[in-house]
């Protein structure tokens, strides 16, 4: 076959293809940015549906528990990953043997309401027992410290002098190792 077109047409004819050939391809892009436009807007809607439903309820619970602000749960899941870290499997490396809270358990503490109890396993051989608790009066919360000592079974049992400053219903802090 003869190639009858000068050199200039040829190059005319070939920026005229590539023009067309990237109309088509920004046309293609074009369309499928509309179409998969169009396919979302019932997912958008739906979101925002469920958003709004989640805001009335989440108003709701606001309105008919006012007693729970953001302050007190920030300050409740800041409790609660204190007590995660204390339960790590890494920090306490034997268990607390049943003997230990069987023996505990065998002290007088009648006035006494123990709330919390954190075992620490202490790298100088004695284990560290932490608890705490309500104790109905002085009396009752000194009692307890000396049937502690008495006991024989725990070393240097720290009960703050600041836990006695209420009368009656005193939150304490208790600690003292184990032998």
């Amino acid at each position: 076959m003869i190639n009858v077109l000068p050199e200039q047409q040829k190059k005319v004819l070939k920026k005229e293809y590539l023009f067309r050939l990237i109309s088509l391809y920004f046309l293609l892009i074009t369309i499928l940015a509309i179409i998969s436009t169009i396919l979302f807007i019932p997912t958008y809607i739906a979101s925002d549906s469920k958003e709004n439903i989640l805001k009335s309820e989440l108003d709701k619970f606001n309105k008919d528990n006012p007693e729970l602000a953001i302050d007190d749960l920030q300050k409740i899941i800041s409790d609660i990953n204190t007590q995660l870290i204390l339960l790590d499997t890494s920090i306490i490396n034997k268990e607390v043997s049943q003997n230990i809270i069987n023996k505990f358990l065998n002290i007088p503490h009648k006035q006494i309401s123990i709330s919390r109890i954190f075992y620490i396993n202490n790298k100088d051989g004695f284990d560290i027992l932490e608890m705490g608790g309500v104790a109905t009066s002085r009396t009752a919360l000194n009692n307890f410290k000396t049937a502690l000592d008495k006991s024989g079974l725990y070393l240097d049992v720290d009960l703050p002098i600041s836990n006695f400053v209420k009368a009656i219903d005193i939150d304490f802090n208790i600690k003292f190792k184990i032998k």
